[in-house]
């Protein structure tokens, strides 16, 4: 048992039946979030608020700036709060709803913090707590902390959202002769589009970008298989019915904005223009909830947004709602502060009668989302058998539907055994929005990726098939920018031009190339990183060693300014060689396989100098030491690896920086998924993000400390450059990269990581061992050049003589177990 789980009282074991969900059971969904989602979510916001602090200046006025600084420092408390469990604090707010929840906390007993409560009560304080800190300042109380994700989760889905519109038009083009059948066919269909928009929900994504691409109406029935419990045609068979009642109000009680917001746009407006309804409500949230709900504000953006589109479907339908509202058939209700309370649905009676009364005038409520699935179940963890009417526990005010794709470990209604056949497919299904990991990808990207990724599937197998044949090279079909100059080089390649006739640099990076453009050719995959959860458990699986390094380099960092020039040199080399053997992260060569590094690798780098069979440490150090007199040192690293080795570039620019050893140090980074674990900026963002929201204050200082220098530009990210994911060997950069030639000219030294840098560096070319670090380059020296690689490829160069056949007596494959490693330097 960790110390984490000791102190705050965690236990090893999934939520117990008939109980209240709770963070404090280590293998359920609730913990997850206590102790990963929520601080990330609290961390982004406090990254965006600072990211765009002039901006909410100049909109709210200069006396603005103190208060939001006061704000970021309010949340950066709440989130020590959070992980660190403390008790829940009475919420002071002139709101409305302060003396509900103030009255709710009280009444909480022992179990008032955010492990020991209720999931539920746990995750709506901290949300309430975070509008309150804005509500408490003059100036802000406006201000929308979620509001460029929400718009975004529209804008993205703009070409799946016209789709959608296109469907429904021209269902109802000649809708006079429309049968009830057909009518009510339709109508189940756009509730399973208004269940499915549920899965951009920015809460469970900690607020990331989601997009919804392709037609989703037009594929809703492929995904009746994974609809667990479908009333969708006992829900049609009750609409159909109230054709008899006079005025007819369904409501809606919204979810997310964006996209989801959009579908429930879409089935109100269906359900007006056929008259199923004369009128139909949406009830929104008072103030910013959990990321992406929706506000009156988002409703009224989304219905300009819509007006104002060029799409002449969106701005069609945009205008017919905005009728629609003005007519009164569509109603925005007024907020009730109970739908942000901590209360479970079956005390709404008690806590709130006067909105049970008012939604028992409906003639059909409409429960959407994951948050309004778990308030119905009040976070009770019912056998999943349970019926759906019993789970309500006496909520009954009108007929009521709930959709919900299913996120949280909770749910009712399912006919025995389907849960074990379910968990025997995927044992987290309940958390994924759908379930399995194509079904994650799905989640994200929509749903016509499903037929993509299968079609992506099958082009994988058939590279396979090239490769294992050793089939020729063909021509890439591209958009990248970069297809010309592979193609240029395909057909500059003779009859050397197949997997096993080729140099094996062109061989390799050719299939890399092509499996990305695999998901290139797709509307909806171009983003997917296939690549990213490795790279992910590359950092994650490393937590221990990053904080023994970092306690390493802060102890000392502590009193700089008495350091010699030669502890800070003798430091620096050891900073190298940390930098150095975190090379040895390197997927590509495990196949993908988990890495952990364990332990202090700073205290152990010196026990490790035998097996550096060329050390220029010190010659590099010299080289850094006299740049000194230089204004505006600039360092170039030229990344490898994400995950653990990229943090270690990361210690090693922040030790560059921290002792002006330079004024600035750039990263350079792929374009594209590149041998599995490479960095892409997306990875550097997630590196940042993961280590600023971190409960170990070492790793958690150190992300924000960079972040900081990213900020002030003395860490920079440099604009991708397709040469690095080119075939190229870098002796050939000036003649095809000549801009790229002449800017890493501009830099002081540059650093160049891991086996395949070390690779085209050598151009792949099996020079006699002892060949000179210098003459190997073939010309390529555009300024002074570092090469940090733990030996995996059988190819090298720089030994003493005799060096190599020591080695080959110890182990013949030393060449490609990652144990040896390179520090190699030349000058200009």
């Amino acid at each position: 048992m960790t110390e984490f789980q000791t102190k705050y009282n965690i236990i090893d074991e999934k939520p117990p039946y008939n109980a209240p969900l709770k963070a404090q059971y280590k293998r359920g969904f609730a913990f997850y979030t206590m102790k990963e989602r929520l601080p990330v979510i609290l961390t982004q916001v406090i990254d965006q608020l600072s990211k765009d602090k002039e901006q909410i200046v100049q909109h709210f006025g200069e006396v603005s700036r103190e208060e939001l600084k006061a704000a970021i420092g309010e949340i950066s408390k709440l989130k020590y709060e959070l992980q660190t469990d403390k008790e829940f604090v009475p919420i002071a707010s002139e709101l409305g709803d302060e003396q509900v929840w103030n009255e709710f906390i009280a009444g909480m007993g022992s179990d008032n913090s955010y492990y020991s409560a209720c999931w539920l009560y746990a995750e709506t304080y901290m949300y309430r707590r975070l509008n309150n800190i804005f509500e408490s300042t003059t100036t802000l109380r406006k201000l929308d902390y979620f509001q460029q994700q929400k718009h975004k989760a529209l804008t993205n889905s703009y070409d799946a959202m016209g789709a959608v519109l296109q469907s429904i038009e021209h269902f109802n083009k000649d809708k006079a002769s429309k049968s009830e059948a057909e009518i009510g066919d339709f109508f189940q269909k756009m509730l399973k589009l208004n269940l499915w928009g549920n899965r951009c929900d920015l809460s469970l994504t900690a607020g990331q970008d989601y997009q919804q691409d392709g037609d989703p109406i037009s594929l809703v029935e492929a995904c009746n298989s994974y609809i667990v419990s479908d009333h969708s045609s006992t829900v049609w068979d009750h609409v159909r019915q109230l054709k008899s009642t006079d005025h007819v109000v369904i409501d809606i009680i919204n979810d997310n904005s964006g996209y989801e917001l959009f579908t429930d746009l879409c089935l109100a407006d269906f359900i007006i223009e056929h008259q199923l309804a004369s009128r139909v409500n949406f009830n929104v949230k008072a103030i910013p909830w959990y990321i992406s709900d929706v506000t009156p504000k988002d409703m009224q953006w989304t219905l300009d947004t819509l007006k104002a589109h060029e799409n002449s479907h969106l701005s069609t339908f945009g205008h017919r709602l905005q009728a629609r509202f003005d007519a009164g058939t569509l109603h925005l209700k007024e907020v009730n502060h109970f739908w942000t309370s901590p209360y479970e649905f079956h005390r709404m009676r008690d806590i709130a009668p006067a909105l049970y009364q008012e939604l028992a005038q409906s003639h059909l409520l409409i429960f959407k989302g994951d948050l309004n699935y778990r308030k119905l179940l009040g976070d009770f963890n019912f056998p999943y058998t349970t019926p759906f009417r019993d789970a309500l526990r006496g909520f009954h005010p009108t007929a009521l539907c709930s959709l919900r794709t299913v996120k949280a470990d909770l749910i009712c209604g399912l006919v025995e055994g389907l849960s074990d056949k379910l968990v025997a497919k995927d044992e987290n299904w309940m958390t994924t929005g759908e379930y399995g990991n194509k079904e994650q990808i799905v989640q994200h990207f929509g749903e016509v990726s499903r037929e993509e990724l299968k079609t992506a599937i099958g082009e994988i197998s058939k590279l396979k098939y090239e490769l294992l044949t050793d089939k020729e090279f063909v021509p890439i079909a591209s958009e990248l920018g970069d297809e010309q100059v592979w193609n240029e080089f395909i057909a500059g390649m003779g009859s050397d031009n197949s997997y096993y006739s080729a140099c094996w640099l062109y061989a390799e990076t050719y299939m890399y190339r092509r499996l990305n453009n695999i998901f290139e050719s797709t509307t909806t995959l171009k983003k997917l990183d296939y690549f990213q959860q490795q790279k992910h458990k590359a950092l994650t699986n490393s937590y221990d060693a990053i904080g023994a390094v970092l306690q390493s380099i802060e102890h000392f960092n502590n009193d700089k300014a008495s350091k010699s020039e030669a502890e800070i040199g003798d430091f620096f080399q050891k900073m190298l060689k940390l930098n150095l053997w975190g090379n040895r992260c390197d997927l590509s060569l495990t196949a993908g396989q988990d890495y952990q590094q364990d332990g202090d690798p700073i205290s152990l780098v010196e026990a490790c100098n035998s097996y550096i069979v060329s050390d220029n440490s010190s010659t590099v150090w010299d080289h850094v030491r006299q740049l000194k007199s230089i204004d505006h040192v600039v360092i170039d690293i030229i990344n490898d690896n994400s995950g653990y080795e990229l943090f270690t570039d990361l210690c090693l620019a922040d030790f560059i920086i921290e002792h002006q050893l330079a004024s600035r140090v750039n990263f350079n980074v792929k374009a594209i998924p590149w041998y599995i674990s490479d960095v892409t900026p997306k990875d550097m963002q997630w590196t940042l993000d993961t280590l600023k929201a971190h409960e170990n204050s070492h790793l958690s200082a150190f992300g924000h400390r960079l972040q900081a220098r990213f900020d002030a530009g003395t860490l920079h990210l440099k604009e991708v450059n397709h040469f690095w994911t080119s075939p190229y060997e870098f002796h050939r950069m000036r003649d095809i990269a000549p801009a790229l030639y002449q800017e890493l000219a501009q830099s002081h030294l540059l650093i160049f990581k891991g086996d395949l840098n070390y690779r085209k560096l050598l151009g792949d070319f099996n020079f006699p061992y002892t060949t000179p670090f210098r003459d190997a380059l073939r010309g390529f020296h555009p300024t002074a050049l570092c090469s940090l690689r733990t030996v995996k490829a059988d190819l090298i160069c720089g030994l003493v003589e005799g060096l190599s056949d020591k080695l080959d007596t110890k182990d013949e494959n030393w060449m490609t177990t990652g144990e040896y490693g390179v520090i190699q330097f030349t000058q200009k």
